[in-house]
Formats: C-alpha cells, sequence, structure tokens
C-alpha cells in the first residue's frame, strides 16, 4: 500500500462511489478533468470541471492555472469519451472540442493555427490581443 496522499485520497473518492482514473502509463497528464453525472428531475445533467493544475499551495505561489466548470453538452460528451478511452471501455475517438495528447494535439493545432492565419488575412481574426476569449 502506497503513502502517498493521492492514493489515499482516491481510495477514500472510490469508497465514496467516485471512478478514479489516473491517466495512461508512461505519460504525463498536464490538465485535470472531473466530471460529475447526476439524475436531475427527469433528465441526466453534465457538470464538467477542467483544469491545467493541481491546485498545489506551494506551486500556486509561482504559477497560474485555469480552471472552467461547465455544462456544456459538446464538452461534456468529449470527457466522457476520454474517460471511457482513459479507463480501456473504448479505443480513442477524434473529440468535438477538446484537444487530447498524444493523440491529436500535434495536428488540431496545427490545424488552429492555419485557420486563424486565414482568418486573419480576410481581415476579421477571432482572436484579439491583448486578450482573447473562451470559443466554445
Amino acid at each position: 500500500m502506497s503513502n502517498h496522499p493521492k492514493i489515499f485520497l482516491s481510495r477514500e473518492l472510490e469508497q465514496a462511489g467516485v471512478n478514479v482514473s489516473f491517466g495512461l502509463v508512461g505519460f504525463k497528464i498536464h490538465a485535470k478533468l472531473c466530471l460529475i453525472v447526476r439524475q436531475e428531475d427527469d433528465r441526466i445533467r453534465h457538470y464538467l470541471h477542467l483544469s491545467t493544475g493541481n491546485y498545489n499551495p506551494t506551486t500556486a505561489r509561482t504559477c497560474t492555472d485555469y480552471s472552467l466548470l461547465t455544462t456544456h453538452p459538446e464538452l461534456a460528451e468529449d470527457a466522457a469519451a476520454l474517460f471511457n478511452q482513459l479507463t480501456g471501455f473504448c479505443q480513442f475517438q477524434k473529440m468535438r472540442k477538446l484537444i487530447v495528447a498524444p493523440f491529436e494535439y500535434h495536428q488540431r493545432v496545427i490545424d488552429l493555427i492555419r485557420t486563424e492565419t486565414k482568418t486573419h488575412a480576410t481581415g476579421n481574426p477571432r482572436v484579439s490581443q491583448p486578450s482573447a476569449r473562451w470559443q466554445l
């Protein structure tokens, strides 16, 4: 049994009914996802939390992490598909909104850059400086 605090926390979460996934062997995970699926009234509702960090108070002094809590259906579907892939229930499927490394990150980022280059050439860029908005 490991003495690592994350292992203890994951075991507590599993005992409470949470499905915990640690990612793929040999790959470092840089983003954190939490997908909550709830029965609300007569429908299933998905709450998705995406984060770039691990909420470590020590590194929080020197790093900035970003976080998004959403019920956006396409993001939730992508997260559910990613969890299915990470837990071995299916092969990787192309995502609609999320970009997942190592499976598609490189090509999708190149495609996005090309799209923005063409859009900028028309004089109508979607990303403005000095700040940019999330494009969902």
